[in-house]
């Protein structure tokens, strides 16, 4: 058939359809593992931002903590009355009549300098008496340079103020001012660059900078976390006076505090690249802590996440390659062939349905439900026809059963009533009845398993009167459960009639034993005997029942394997515990009766 009459059959939207829906799958997975990643993404950078800003944020308010103790201590030793005397004498007053008043203040200057590793270096001043007393228990004169750094106090408003003087940064407080002039005791402490630069190096990244800031003057004092260049620090500088003209315009506005205060957080440009500055008043907006980071190291974190995406995006790039191809592999090219077929038997004259436009599963559908429909039909047939074959078979063995076994059967009468036996006649009388009325029923294929039962030991008690003593044969009794499990007729009896010819028919002593053994799902009988057994023998025996070549000499034995294997079960044959022959009937124990096994 050509191509073009096949597409009139199969219109290939199967895999299309396919296709679509793979792909609305697979791209709302996409969307969703993307803005999912994005989320982590975005919230990794705020979390690295967050941490610069509290890194930040904690050294404002440690600094505070620190500056505002060191500010208490400084109020308390100038409330010291040691102080307060030394406040009250001039220079014509005798050196020993303060001696103790020097010693206290020292010691007083001596703690407050231990008291802090901030603190550098501590001195109280003494205008009136021209002296002053350092940390160091050192007693001297002011200095003129001491002079100019006190006249620079006295210019600024307040008693507990931060100067910077020479690239130093005070805290200088005095006990008493009037008209903002003081001449009363003046403490001044110094802090150690070094200390204050080592509280400021908690950003161990390079591209994260903080900075302790005092922008008043003309020189401000500026103290940065780690080692800069020239230039760098230049830039920084630049940043950080711009920013405090920025404080100043707003401070001289007409607005409401609030919007006068400085943003915490700020984009700025430096070296060349854009980076997070975070800023936060210290002392009251005396000084201020700024930190900057490199807004490049925190889309950094994000960059897993990013890696992330990417293989996502490749792999689903890669899982969309595979599923068009095992969609067209597994299922555009079967299809194909199953065209093929299909317009074959069409060919051949089998009617199929006509298929829609968008139809093809309805089209493989209504197809495989119309083959299936003449499959079971022709299996129905071939069943019929090998029950049929069987069942005359059967037919056949009877009739070759009857002829023979009837003339030993009354041979052996003959025997009886010659000696006399009326007891063994009316006994082989009833049991040749019983057998013979059980065998030419013609009505039943399938009979409760009792009934065969029953036959099964009219056929011994018949061969018990053949053979006399020289052949013990034992029968388990029929469990009750198994008593109406149905069995296809006449399959115990030929497994006796070969337990009796393979191997004791000629000796003495032999013995044939018929046992039970259920199972789960099945029910194994078991008929054997302790005569001689050839393996050779069985082999040959084994192989003839399981070959299935219709022109080979029907027996019993393969005649009963046949109708097993129909009906679900099987025959097999093996050497027995007794170590003679022994068959193995299997029946299903959950089968019900079929319809095909019916009264024919």
């Amino acid at each position: 058939m050509k191509r073009k009459e096949r597409g009139t059959v199969l219109t290939y939207s199967l895999p299309r359809r396919l296709v679509v829906l793979f792909l609305a799958f697979a791209l709302v997975v996409y969307a969703v593992g993307m803005g999912v990643t994005g989320h982590l993404r975005r919230n990794a950078e705020a979390d690295l931002q967050s941490d610069y800003k509290s890194r930040i944020s904690q050294l404002s308010s440690q600094l505070d903590d620190e500056f505002s103790r060191i500010q208490s201590q400084m109020t308390y030793i100038l409330t010291r009355s040691c102080v307060q005397q030394m406040e009250l004498m001039t220079a014509s007053v005798q050196f020993s009549e303060y001696y103790d008043a020097v010693r206290q203040t020292s010691e007083l200057i001596h703690s407050l300098q231990n008291s802090s590793g901030l603190i550098g270096h501590a001195v109280i001043f003494f205008p009136r008496l021209g002296k002053s007393v350092s940390y160091d228990s050192v007693y001297d004169t002011i200095a003129q340079t001491e002079y100019q750094f006190l006249e620079e106090y006295q210019k600024v408003q307040g008693r507990s103020v931060f100067m910077q003087v020479d690239g130093s940064l005070y805290l200088v407080s005095d006990s008493m001012r009037f008209a903002d002039k003081t001449n009363s005791a003046v403490l001044a402490v110094e802090f150690s660059r070094s200390a204050i630069a080592e509280w400021c190096a908690f950003f161990q990244e390079e591209s994260a900078i903080s900075v302790l800031y005092r922008g008043y003057g003309q020189q401000p004092y500026a103290v940065f976390g780690r080692a800069l260049t020239a230039e760098e620090r230049e830039e920084l500088l630049g940043d950080l006076r711009a920013l405090e003209t920025e404080r100043k315009a707003l401070a001289e506005e007409d607005a409401p505090l609030s919007a006068k205060e400085l943003p915490e957080e700020s984009d700025v440009t430096l070296f060349g690249s854009h980076y997070l500055r975070f800023l936060y008043p210290v002392a009251g907006g005396s000084l201020w802590a700024a930190g900057y980071v490199d807004e490049e190291s925190l889309r950094a974190a994000g960059e897993p996440f990013f890696a992330w995406q990417v293989t996502f995006t490749v792999i689903l790039l890669l899982e969309l390659t595979l599923f068009f191809y095992l969609i067209h592999r597994m299922i555009a090219k079967p299809m194909e062939r199953f065209l093929n077929e299909v317009s074959q038997l069409k060919e051949e004259g089998v009617e199929l349905p006509q298929a829609k436009e968008s139809g093809d599963m309805d089209f493989l559908y209504r197809s495989f439900v119309d083959v299936s429909e003449k499959l079971r039909a022709s299996m129905e047939q071939t069943y019929r026809s090998k029950l049929m074959v069987y069942q005359s078979e059967i037919k056949f063995i009877q009739a070759q059963v009857r002829p023979h076994f009837l003339y030993n059967s009354f041979y052996h009468l003959y025997r009886m009533a010659k000696m006399e036996d009326n007891e063994g006649v009316a006994e082989m009388s009833l049991r040749l009845s019983s057998y013979y009325r059980y065998i030419t029923r013609s009505d039943q294929n399938v009979v409760p398993l009792q009934m065969e039962y029953h036959n099964a030991a009219d056929y011994v008690e018949i061969q018990k009167i053949r053979f006399g003593d020289r052949i013990l044969v034992e029968l388990e009794p029929l469990p009750a459960e198994f008593q109406n499990l149905p069995v296809p007729r006449f399959v115990l009896q030929p497994l006796f009639e070969n337990a009796y010819n393979h191997g004791v028919e000629k000796i003495t002593g032999g013995r044939i034993v018929m046992r039970f053994v259920p199972a789960e799902e099945t029910l194994a009988i078991l008929v054997e005997n302790n005569g001689a057994c050839l393996q050779e023998d069985l082999d040959a025996l084994t192989a003839y029942l399981e070959r299935e070549d219709g022109s080979e000499k029907m027996t019993a034995l393969k005649n009963v394997k046949g109708r097993m294997k129909l009906l679900g079960g099987d025959l097999t044959v093996s050497r027995g515990s007794l170590g003679g022959f022994c068959a193995t009937l299997t029946l299903q124990r959950n089968r019900e009766e079929e319809n095909l096994c019916k009264p024919s």
